[in-house]
């Protein structure tokens, strides 16, 4: 149990650096990340650029969210909730 709280906490605190660094401030990433949340909440198959499309109609800036920032949100949403996200990587 001890691993996975470890493992848990430097995913949040890569997503953290990861938004951060992307121009977010801190009060902002919590924000961003329940934003992402209730867009994939009710299903769907999503990429990083329909996440984004969302994101701004809610007000975000274009291109806030990343590949990696969005896998790192899916897993703990997997992890943590049992939540499961279907994602498509476009190339």
């Amino acid at each position: 149990m001890e691993f996975r709280r470890d493992r848990n906490s430097n995913i949040c605190d890569t997503l953290f650096g990861r938004l951060t660094a992307r121009g977010l401030m801190s009060v902002e990433v919590p924000r961003v990340i329940k934003d992402v949340f209730d867009i994939v909440r009710d299903g769907g198959d999503f990429t990083v650029a329909s996440i984004n499309q969302e994101l701004e109609l809610l007000g975000w800036r274009e291109r806030i969210m990343d590949e990696t920032s969005f896998e790192l949100i899916t897993f703990i949403l997997e992890n943590e909730y049992d939540y499961e996200v279907k994602r498509h990587l476009l190339h």
